[in-house]
């Protein structure tokens, strides 16, 4: 029974809580321009609609720092996601199309991060797109619909991978 005004100040009371002085500290010196918290709430609500798990989170965040890191190879960041939320968030509710609008969220086609955010990420993913897993060198990942995650260095193990994850979704299907 909240007026609108009380409900969106108790929303940006928990956020600037949550995501305050210390953990700007903890950001400030990120590179790809992931020190700005505009660009690092982007990345993260990628991550958000990737993966479920913390670790997994973690895990995805560090195949697009990777990606971000060496740009000059992968200038595009790839995701799903971004596609998902164009066909999903954006196209229903436009009256004229607008490719520029789209595109800019499009990761296939935008060089580096999107425009702005595709969802409201969770704590999990804000703080998996600042601390990404160091184990991971990769820049591709796929998951199947069983929840396992394959992640590749290479175009070839990442076309295997995704071979893997077809057939276990074939097998799931079946």
């Amino acid at each position: 029974d909240m007026n609108p005004t009380n409900v969106v100040k108790k929303f940006l009371a928990n956020y600037t809580n949550r995501v305050n002085d210390e953990f700007l500290l903890t950001i400030r010196d990120l590179p790809n321009g992931l020190a700005e918290l505009d660009n690092l709430m982007t990345l993260a609500s990628i991550i958000q609609k990737e993966a479920a798990s913390y670790e997994e989170m973690c895990r995805v965040s560090a195949v697009f720092h990777n990606r971000l890191d060496d740009s000059a190879n992968y200038p595009f960041l790839q995701s799903d996601a971004t596609n998902n939320y164009i066909k999903d968030s954006i196209r229903p509710f436009m009256t004229v199309e607008k490719q520029d609008l789209y595109d800019a969220y499009d990761s296939y086609k935008c060089i580096g991060l999107p425009i702005g955010p595709i969802c409201n990420p969770g704590m999990d993913a804000i703080r998996a797109a600042a601390n990404p897993d160091p184990s991971i060198k990769g820049t591709f990942f796929v998951s199947d619909n069983a929840g396992t995650y394959y992640y590749a260095s290479t175009m070839a193990e990442h076309e295997a991978n995704i071979a893997k994850a077809n057939a276990v979704n074939k097998t799931l299907e079946d």
